[in-house]
């Protein structure tokens, strides 16, 4: 999953970083986790994807298999 907008390097040191949306809180308040100093762009890109799947387990995805009812259920208690 490589988003090249994603990792960003610095003009100045030419270290590389990258900024990436986790969601909102219970509270609604905006999430986000910024990582910058890695020296490759490959090490930055490993942090990123590392962090990617531990927001995408936080959110599961139903399952096609599941009926439309209940994922409307779903959707409507985590809206709440």
């Amino acid at each position: 999953m490589f988003v090249p907008e994603a990792i960003v390097q610095d003009q100045v040191t030419g270290l590389f970083g990258f900024r990436l949306e986790l969601g909102r809180d219970d509270s609604g308040i905006r999430r986000q986790a910024r990582r910058t100093g890695f020296v490759k762009e490959k090490a930055a890109l490993a942090e990123y994807e590392r962090l990617c799947q531990q927001r995408d387990a936080l959110h599961p995805q139903p399952r096609l298999s599941d009926p439309v009812r209940d994922i409307c259920q779903g959707w409507v208690l985590a809206r709440q």
